[in-house]
């Protein structure tokens, strides 16, 4: 019988911890942080800018991971409500 270790995330000066929750049935996402929103926005982002970075090193074409981020950008923005 496996017994799971619960996952305890610390702050610190030169550490951000952000948990993104995605319900993919309800169509929401969740952020949970210490931090304001607007913090959560640019930690995201540059989250997402090392992620693409990563890919780009792993060989995947530029612009298809451009198009990739810019493709779930345009659909995430025109899924929000006024």
């Amino acid at each position: 019988m496996r017994k799971d270790t619960p996952i305890v995330l610390k702050d610190s000066e030169n550490v951000r911890n952000i948990v993104v929750r995605v319900d993919i049935e309800e169509n929401k996402t969740t952020v949970f942080s210490g931090f304001s929103p607007w913090e959560n926005l640019a930690l995201l982002l540059e989250a997402l800018g090392a992620t693409a970075q990563k890919c780009i090193k792993d060989g995947i074409n530029r612009k298809k991971v451009y198009g990739a981020i810019k493709d779930y950008v345009v659909k995430a923005l025109s899924s929000y409500e006024n």
